[in-house]
């Protein structure tokens, strides 16, 4: 409907593996949102390219609203009142480590253009799925881990900078 991709989904009552990191019942990746520390927050949002959050309790607004990294920017209605929160400082990458800009999304491809290694590794904030390949087939593609998520991250093996990458996978 936006365009954008979600952590977690739309879902408020999801339950797939995927939806864990997102915030369910005034939790943050199962931890509440009330123990987070501001630290905590800004490296959550790094870390899964978040550039805005949706929010519909009081509890996950409270929070927001302590942090200076958060500001309110809209009134949201559905089913409820909420608001949704910039946060500050936002650069909207999903690389980790090296450098690569995403060009385009869909269901069964990831196009990276200007893929640049650092000491032979990228790190994208994309969730790994089985049967991912790469094109060009000197891109090797392995599995990241990330000790507060279920899923593996994407890590890309290549010895030098490449134009372009087409990560592919079967929609099975």
């Amino acid at each position: 409907m936006t365009g954008r991709a979600y952590v977690g989904g739309l879902d408020p009552d999801a339950s797939f593996l995927h939806a864990k990191i997102g915030i369910v019942d005034q939790a943050l990746n199962e931890k509440h949102i009330s123990t987070w520390s501001d630290v905590d927050l800004e490296e959550y949002c790094r870390q899964y390219n978040i550039g805005w959050i949706a929010c519909w309790s009081r509890a996950v607004s409270k929070r927001l609203q302590q942090w200076s990294g958060a500001v309110p920017i809209a009134t949201l209605n559905d089913h409820g009142t909420g608001t949704l929160f910039k946060i500050k400082g936002h650069v909207a990458s999903y690389t980790l480590k090296g450098q690569a800009q995403v060009i385009q999304t869909d269901s069964g491809h990831i196009t990276l253009a200007d893929v640049v290694p650092d000491n032979g590794v990228i790190v994208l904030s994309l969730h790994y799925q089985a049967g991912m390949r790469a094109l060009p087939s000197r891109v090797q593609i392995e599995r990241e881990r990330y000790p507060y998520d279920p899923v593996d991250f994407i890590r890309l093996r290549v010895s030098s900078p490449v134009a372009r990458v087409t990560l592919m996978w079967d929609d099975r």
